[in-house]
């Protein structure tokens, strides 16, 4: 899905079915980097709020991330950078 679309942001969930969100965003940042494509931004979304879950996506390559139940304004802020 996103080598067909032009996506200007991305809520990632860290616990997908097929396929966790670090390694999603870790794949995205490889085709980024190959086709030298500017980044995407990338926020992490989790009901977990354990500090190696926050690390681990970050460390895959998104650029921030929220636990659920993500406040308006946090969000807001986010977004806005």
């Amino acid at each position: 899905m996103y080598k067909r679309y032009n996506f200007r942001i991305i809520f990632m969930d860290y616990l997908m079915p097929d396929m966790n969100g670090d390694l999603a965003t870790i794949l995205i940042r490889k085709i980024e980097k190959y086709n030298e494509l500017i980044k995407v931004p990338i926020i992490g979304i989790t009901a977990n709020n354990m500090q190696n879950i926050e690390s681990k996506c970050l460390l895959s390559g998104m650029n921030a991330v929220l636990t659920k139940p993500i406040p308006f304004e946090k969000l807001k802020k986010i977004i806005q950078e």
